[in-house]
C-alpha cells in the first residue's frame, strides 16, 4: 500500500549519468508518536516513484532535524553513505537498571589525562535520537548521552565485553 501522508518538502537530486534520486521530507505531526514534535521530519529516500524511509531497516520513527537532512543531502551530492545511517548499534547489555560507566569525550589534549568517568545506573533503555544516533539516559544528573560513551559493567563493576569478543576469544 502506498503512503497516504501528504510530503512537506520533495528534493529532486539529478546527477549526470546517474538515476534521480528523491527526498522526501514527511512533517511529524503526521504520526501519533511521542517522539514526533514540531520542526522535525521523517524522511523518505528513493526514485521517482517511491522509496523507503530513512534509517533503512530501523523498526520505530526516527525524526530528523533540518541541518540533519542538508547533511544528507550533501553527503548524497558528494557520493557518500549517510554518516547518520552508519551509527553502530548499542551494546545489547545496555537496558534500563544496567549498571554502566560513562566517559565522557573531553576536548583538548591535556584533559585526557584527568579522571572524567562516571559509574550509574541506566534510567532508560537505549533510544535513537533525532540524529538517528542512540541515546541512554543515566542516572546521577548526567542525563541523556550517546551509548558510544558507555560501558555496561558487571555486579563487581568490570566492563562486560560484547557476544562477539566473547565467542572470538580463544579459550584457555
Amino acid at each position: 500500500m502506498a503512503e497516504q501522508r501528504e510530503a512537506e518538502t520533495i528534493i529532486l537530486l539529478k546527477k549526470s549519468g546517474k538515476p534521480t534520486v528523491k527526498l522526501e521530507l514527511f512533517a511529524s505531526e503526521q504520526w501519533a508518536d511521542p517522539m514526533a514534535r514540531p520542526g522535525v521530519h521523517r524522511v523518505r529516500k528513493g526514485g521517482i516513484h517511491g522509496g523507503k524511509f530513512l534509517p533503512e531497516g530501523q523498526a520505530g520513527l526516527v525524526f530528523y532535524h533540518l541541518p540533519d537532512v542538508l547533511g544528507m543531502l550533501g553527503a548524497e551530492i558528494l557520493g557518500q553513505p549517510n554518516p547518520l545511517e552508519d551509527q553502530p548499534a548499542p551494546h545489547p547489555m545496555l537496558r534500563e537498571g544496567s549498571r554502566c560507566r560513562w566517559k565522557a569525550a573531553l576536548a583538548g589534549p591535556f584533559l585526557d589525562a584527568l579522571p572524567h568517568a562516571v559509574q550509574c545506573f541506566a534510567k532508560s533503555s537505549p533510544i535513537r535520537a533525532y540524529s538517528g544516533q542512540w541515546m541512554i539516559c543515566l542516572t546521577g544528573g548526567v542525563g541523556f548521552v550517546p551509548c558510544a560513551e558507555v560501558t555496561p559493567l558487571d555486579h563487581f563493576g568490570r566492563p562486560i565485553p560484547w557476544p562477539q569478543e566473547q565467542e572470538a576469544s580463544p579459550c584457555s
